[in-house]
């Protein structure tokens, strides 16, 4: 995905849509809608773990950023979902690395350090906020805050051992930027804006509003352009037609 973000080269995007159909393939159990953690020589086995969801769910909400596909944003709500019913520690909102119906655990742990490899809970805290915000869940905002809040101290005074939650909060901290792309030629201009660092943005587009989604509900477009509307909180200023314009906006929201 951030591959193509940044070079534009079509092939990127084809092969993140191709490994995610392989992912899939491979990894689902359709009967049950769990997944698996390992595969090899066409068969997946053991119940996956909570950094196998996360990363996944990740995955899904990145594609959809460079295809405005928005089944992947429904897979990764319902993904999310059984994250929250199968490893939730309902005490302090955190997950447990192993599902609720694995064997043979002795003691189920909870990883919060961020490694080489970022630890289950912070991806999943970034994702119930995302997630959170295009389906305007609240309760998963809240609780992706409350689990930042209770390892702020921590996260300011070891930030090395908490790369990805110090992202979180510092994008909490600047607010996120929520940007509907509605219109004719609507790919071209997505492309154009996912080319820019913008880090903290939640982004959908389509060619017309959907009412599933809250970014998108009520907006069209009369012309034969995009428009691009920068909204906070779901409440968005006069959208523009141009990239040049919306940089603009997007400049004086930052001031």
């Amino acid at each position: 995905m951030f591959l193509f973000a940044a070079t534009g080269v079509e092939s990127y995007r084809e092969m993140s849509i191709k490994n995610m159909n392989f992912l899939k393939i491979a990894f689902q159990q359709i009967k049950t809608n769990e997944w698996q953690h390992v595969y090899k020589n066409g068969i997946a086995k053991y119940n996956a773990f909570l950094d196998d969801y996360a990363f996944l769910i990740q995955a899904l909400i990145s594609i959809q950023h460079i295809t405005s596909d928005t089944d992947y944003f429904l897979q990764a709500k319902q993904l999310t979902e059984t994250v929250i019913e199968q490893f939730e520690e309902a005490e302090t909102g955190y997950f447990f690395y192993t599902p609720a119906n694995a064997q043979n655990i002795v003691i189920r742990k909870k990883e919060m350090y961020d490694g080489a490899i970022p630890s289950g809970n912070s991806v999943m805290a970034t994702n119930l906020h995302y997630l959170g915000v295009v389906f305007n869940k609240q309760e998963w905002i809240q609780q992706s805050i409350q689990m930042i809040g209770s390892l702020q101290q921590a996260v300011i005074r070891y930030p090395v051992s908490f790369g990805v939650w110090a992202g979180f909060l510092y994008n909490l901290k600047m607010g996120y930027k929520e940007l509907a792309i509605v219109g004719k030629g609507y790919e071209s201009a997505r492309d154009q804006v996912i080319s820019l660092f913008i880090p903290n943005m939640v982004l959908q587009a389509k060619e017309t509003g959907s009412d599933t989604f809250p970014l998108l509900s009520g907006k069209t477009s009369l012309v034969e352009t995009p428009n691009f509307y920068l909204c906070n909180n779901y409440s968005c200023a006069t959208p523009v037609s141009n990239i040049a314009d919306f940089m603009h906006i997007l400049g004086q929201n930052d001031n």
